[in-house]
């Protein structure tokens, strides 16, 4: 078994090294399909290769696999430079800018976590979608309680949503 997958590793390489970043992918793939546990190093080659190939959706969803790979493992700095790469790709990207928030939160790194929530608050409250733009803010007024242009921001958007007796707290 271990002779075969090393096989489709040197194919990959192979189709790499000639510019065939399809090829090298789809070989990647396999190595995938084949192995035991999932190698976050073989994903990040593979969303890289996506990345290359301008396969955003395909990168972004590879970038994922992976940043799920590093947070599964404890490895929270990893994790936020994969989901900072998902942002480069696709600044929508509403689950990468929560997921940075909180791991930056957890890190104690209120300043990066707000501009997270706030891009998360301004991609969904832009896309229409009130319920988790109201939650972005929530989570804004919880890590940073000493910002009273952010509590009355949040009261307002609950006024608004008729929300009322919770927008008076």
């Amino acid at each position: 078994m271990a002779l075969k997958r090393n096989k489709v590793l040197a194919a990959a390489q192979r189709h790499v090294q000639k510019g065939q970043l399809d090829r090298a992918a789809k070989e990647y793939l396999r190595f995938l399909e084949e192995a035991e546990e999932a190698d976050a190093r073989i994903w990040l080659k593979v969303a890289e290769l996506y990345a290359q190939m301008e396969q955003t959706s395909a990168a972004v969803e590879a970038y994922e696999t992976v940043a799920g790979q590093y947070l599964a493992e404890g490895n929270s700095l990893r994790a936020v430079s994969i989901f900072k790469r998902v942002i480069e790709l696709d600044p929508e990207r509403a689950d990468a800018h929560r997921q940075l928030a909180e791991l930056y939160a957890s890190m104690g790194r209120t300043a990066d976590a707000v501009v997270h929530l706030r891009a998360l608050h301004g991609s969904h409250a832009g896309a229409g979608r009130a319920g988790p733009a109201l939650m972005a803010l929530q989570r804004l007024c919880e890590i940073t309680p000493e910002d009273p242009e952010t509590q009355i921001e949040l009261a307002r958007a609950l006024a608004q949503s008729g929300a009322r007796t919770d927008a008076r707290r």
